[in-house]
């Protein structure tokens, strides 16, 4: 593997406990050193592997060449490593300084901008291919698992949010035992519900990490995403044992009607949860929301009820209602939760009209 991995960790994680020595002081600074020293072994471990095994026969060069977007990758990976930094320095003695709470969330939501640069660049240069990919996979499984330990040790997300971070790592386990026993592993297909998943498990996980949100609203919209997420490594589950088709679809008569059940049945549920939360939530009195803010919320929930560019709604939602509920209306966090639920699962049927479904679920190569 060539050094310059090594070496941007060094200077990284040299550069980033000089800089949180003065807010957090020499100790933590030491202890945010060691953690993300740590991460950043294991990321060039595997790393290493991942091009050893990529890399062609003699009389070929030991290793492929790794061309701008793998570059990126790469160093999104090792950047992440800073959240186990953030994981082993733990809570601040005394106030903690404004600068090191905003730390964590923008350093993952810098990475998650990465993430889709470095798919373009792939593309743009002709660089795609499956070592690029399993480089892209890795990063990302790492930034779910670090974000989602990070929000549970600091209380912000309910505790059974850590499954997103190692239901990757339990999968690939089981793939693993699968294929010592002789058993069939199935390949999975890119599916675009799956992938818009895992964009919104990053995306949430980026702005739970920001001091803009409490728990009153975080910890129950964990919970709609930590259901999204697992209802997602279920299907690519019996993907691989051969109970569901690649794209997903379930086979055999029982799977067949329970997930057509479900997609029949769960959309219309959460609209009715959006209505009944948006409805209490506008009745409590609270000052801090005032007139513009219920009005806004309620606006924004009849255009979910409705289906009506109810994906869009659900997101303008949830960050407002996330919002009043960190000022004080505690009822705007039910609201928050209902908004992400419809987040995940679109408004179903019947709606109105949907077209942001066009951007936000179209495939890929």
């Amino acid at each position: 593997m060539r050094a310059w991995p090594a070496a941007a960790a060094f200077v990284w994680i040299a550069a980033g406990a000089a800089a949180l020595a003065p807010p957090a002081g020499a100790e933590a600074a030491l202890r945010w050193a060691a953690g993300s020293a740590a991460a950043a072994a294991a990321v060039l471990l595997r790393t290493a592997r991942l091009l050893a095994a990529g890399a062609p026969p003699a009389p070929g060069p030991p290793t492929p060449r790794l061309g701008l977007a793998a570059a990126v990758t790469i160093g999104r990976a090792l950047l992440l490593c800073g959240l186990a930094g953030f994981l082993a320095m733990g809570p601040v003695a005394g106030p903690v300084p404004e600068a090191l709470s905003w730390s964590p969330g923008l350093l993952y939501g810098f990475c998650v901008l990465l993430d889709a640069a470095d798919g373009r660049i792939a593309r743009k240069r002709n660089e795609a291919s499956a070592l690029g990919a399993a480089l892209d996979t890795e990063a990302d499984a790492l930034g779910v698992l670090l974000a989602a330990l990070l929000l549970v040790q600091t209380g912000r997300v309910h505790p059974l949010y850590a499954a997103t971070g190692v239901g990757f790592y339990a999968v690939r386990l089981a793939v693993c035992l699968r294929r010592r026993r002789g058993l069939p592993v199935r390949p999975i297909a890119p599916r675009p519900q799956a992938r818009f998943t895992a964009g919104a498990t990053m995306a949430f996980a980026a702005a739970a990490l920001l001091p803009l949100f409490g728990p009153e609203a975080l910890v129950p919209a964990s919970l709609a995403v930590t259901a999204a997420f697992l209802a997602g490594i279920a299907t690519d589950w019996l993907v691989i044992t051969g109970r569901a088709e690649e794209t997903g679809r379930w086979r055999g008569p029982v799977l067949g009607r329970a997930e057509a059940l479900a997609a029949a049945l769960l959309p219309p549920a959460v609209r009715l949860a959006l209505a009944a939360a948006a409805l209490g939530a506008c009745l409590t009195p609270c000052p801090a929301a005032g007139a513009a803010g219920a009005a806004g919320a309620a606006f924004l929930s009849l255009l979910g009820v409705l289906g009506l560019a109810a994906r869009l709604a659900a997101v303008v939602l949830s960050l407002l209602a996330a919002w009043l509920a960190a000022t004080g209306c505690a009822a705007f966090g039910p609201l928050a939760a209902a908004a992400v639920g419809l987040l995940l699962l679109g408004a179903g049927r019947p709606r109105i009209a949907q077209p942001e479904d066009r951007f936000l679920l179209k495939g890929r190569p």
